[in-house]
């Protein structure tokens, strides 16, 4: 059996409508895939959407309970045939990877993982050492890589 991915998107003035709108056709979709637990979801909204963050995240992580969740806020988010650019938007993408085979990592959670080989990063292009940090997670992903799989 594969891993299964699934998205939506909406435009709401209030993020927690537009997540309401994106959960409910999400869980639509997951009951066609019989088991589907998502472990993974990656969440993307534009900064309308900012201030109520953390209320967004909350309410994802009571409607998929144990899922991590990765993304990021700008000023439009693009989806399957639309976007929102300069307005109230957002796109989730669940998935159901195997939970041994991800791990989150950031500033106050570095990585940790022996046996990692590649990193999807999202990063605010205004940090000040943003390509040092960069440099160094390619490093660590290169001495990882060159000793070869974790024992």
């Amino acid at each position: 059996m594969g891993t299964t991915f699934l998205h939506a998107h909406a435009a709401h003035a209030d993020g927690l409508q537009a997540l309401a709108r994106v959960d409910d056709e999400l869980h639509t979709a997951a009951s066609r895939h019989a088991g589907f637990r998502p472990t993974l979801g990656f969440l993307y909204f534009s900064d309308h959407h900012a201030a109520r963050a953390e209320a967004m995240l909350d309410a994802l992580r009571s409607a998929w309970p144990g899922m991590a969740v990765a993304g990021g806020v700008g000023i439009g988010v693009a989806a399957t045939g639309v976007e929102y650019f300069d307005e109230p938007g957002l796109a989730l993408m669940v998935c159901d990877l195997p939970r041994a085979s991800f791990s989150l990592f950031h500033g106050r959670a570095p990585l940790a993982r022996d046996d990692a080989w590649a990193a999807l990063v999202h990063a605010d292009p205004s940090t000040h050492d943003l390509a040092a940090l960069i440099g160094e997670l390619a490093e660590r992903l290169r001495k990882i890589s060159a000793a070869g799989p974790a024992k």
